[in-house]
């Protein structure tokens, strides 16, 4: 079903989101990545209730072993030294391409089109 593998991915880009910014912490970019995770867990509710709409049953979440992979990583390493195609492989997409919000607050560094 369709629904939980959304459902899934939403929850792993949260936990993943949360773990970066847990590295993060004391930087602008530890509130980004807070707001990616919470948009990730809204995500997720909404892929649980269509889930739950055609029948099926949501799991509890519990990270897989790349995602549980990654987060020693970035645990271990900080983000920024995994920004290589390799060891990003299974991180969320935002996170790989560099791409965050905009907000009237927190912008991009002055010349940037990501943050560093």
């Amino acid at each position: 079903m369709h629904e939980i593998t959304s459902w899934s991915e939403e929850m792993r880009a949260a936990y993943l989101y949360r773990v970066v910014a847990q590295a993060e912490a004391g930087t602008p970019r530890q509130s980004l990545f807070l707001q990616l995770a919470d948009e990730a867990e809204g995500q997720a509710a909404i892929w649980a209730d269509k889930a739950r709409a055609a029948g099926a049953l949501v799991p509890a979440f519990a990270p897989d072993m790349r995602a549980r992979v990654v987060a020693g990583l970035v645990r271990s390493h900080g983000p920024r030294r995994l920004r290589t195609p390799r060891a990003m492989d299974g991180f969320p997409e935002r996170v790989k391409s560099g791409m965050m919000p905009r907000t009237k607050t927190q912008r991009f560094p002055e010349g940037e089109r990501t943050w560093r």
